[in-house]
């Protein structure tokens, strides 16, 4: 993975969100090795795919954070890609995190995930947030 911020630039020239999904690539794997980790030696397999995803995801923040520097929060939908491979619904909290991680505060990764992700999908103005009335 590698940043581009000329492409950042024409994403938001053009309006387009982006639906950042941030545990999809393994992190329910990576969550599930640290825990191991704690509690028993992992093998040299298991540790070399730990300290992979690892990697990934340093590379994923880094890029979310180039993101959020270059403007990009108020059209970045945070989402998960549950169901597939070991991206497991039930985990959308995954994201949230990581989001925080990434340098968005915890009211603006759940806009994120709510607000934003509705205002991408069209229905901004039936759903995506609680208001009186």
């Amino acid at each position: 993975m590698r940043y581009d911020e000329r492409v950042t630039e024409q994403i938001l020239r053009q309006g387009t969100f982006v639906s950042y999904t941030f545990q999809a690539g393994g992190y329910d794997s990576l969550v599930e090795l640290r825990a191991k980790r704690e509690q028993e030696r992992l093998t040299p397999a298991e540790a070399a795919r730990r300290d992979a995803l690892e990697t990934y995801y340093e590379a994923k923040l880094g890029i979310f954070e180039r993101l959020l520097r270059d403007g990009m929060r108020p059209r970045l939908a945070i989402s998960s890609d549950a169901g597939p491979f070991d991206c497991e619904f039930g985990r959308i909290s995954y994201g949230l995190e990581l989001a925080v991680q990434g340098g968005m505060s915890a009211l603006q990764a759940i806009e994120g995930m709510t607000a934003v992700a509705a205002e991408a999908c069209g229905v901004g103005h039936l759903t995506g947030s609680l208001a009186a009335g």
